[in-house]
């Protein structure tokens, strides 16, 4: 796997990961009913079902591929922390792995402002 492959790659899994997380936080927060046990269960699994297919999409798959995020030098840290991450989530222990993930969320949070 080519270094370019491992970041695509790590893009998506960041972009699946707070995508995710981002989408369930407006859910829960229109329908609190869908966080409660099993129909919680079922909405993160369809949500992520769903953002899946969108990011491995053509049109995703082409932006993540063709569109360099370091545009500026703004992009770096976040860039830094999503291949880190990937990495850690695939040799760390549980520990290592709550870290990273929680370096990325900080790092996507300073580089992009969600809203609704």
């Amino acid at each position: 796997m080519t270094s370019f492959q491992i970041y695509v790659d790590s893009m998506k899994s960041a972009a699946l990961s707070l995508g995710k997380k981002a989408v369930l936080k407006l859910i829960f927060a229109r329908l609190p009913f869908l966080a409660w046990g099993p129909l919680g269960m079922i909405a993160g699994y369809v949500v992520e079902k769903i953002l899946t297919a969108f990011i491995n999409g053509n049109e995703t798959a082409i932006f993540f591929k063709y569109i360099d995020f370091r545009v500026n030098g703004q992009s770096g840290d976040f860039i830094e922390k999503a291949l880190e991450n990937d990495r850690i989530q695939r040799e760390g222990t549980e520990d290592e792995k709550i870290k990273a993930k929680k370096a990325l969320e900080d790092a996507f949070d300073k580089f992009i402002c969600l809203s609704n």
